[in-house]
């Protein structure tokens, strides 16, 4: 039983896989635009229109954090000893 289970937990863990590559690339993605949101907070802008932006700059910031978080906890996923010792 044991066996069966390590044979199917492999099988999905391998297929996820694949779907976890693409979404860390995603993450990687937005996490490479934290500088311009950060620069964009330091500026002073005078024209109505761009006053508005940091307030929605400041909303993306905490999305930006959540998707740092998810990528530390996509990293423990291929953690090999965490994962014989959850799925056996």
């Amino acid at each position: 039983m044991i066996f069966l289970n390590g044979l199917i937990s492999t099988y999905y863990f391998y297929k996820g896989n694949h779907v976890i590559k693409k979404l860390k690339i995603l993450i990687s993605l937005a996490q490479s635009y934290t500088p311009i949101v950060l620069l964009n907070n330091k500026e002073n802008f005078s024209s109505k229109v761009l006053q508005d932006i940091p307030a929605e700059i400041a909303c993306q910031k905490t999305y930006l954090h959540e998707l740092k978080n998810m990528n530390e906890i996509l990293n423990f996923r291929n953690n090999f000893i965490l994962w014989l010792v959850a799925n056996l």
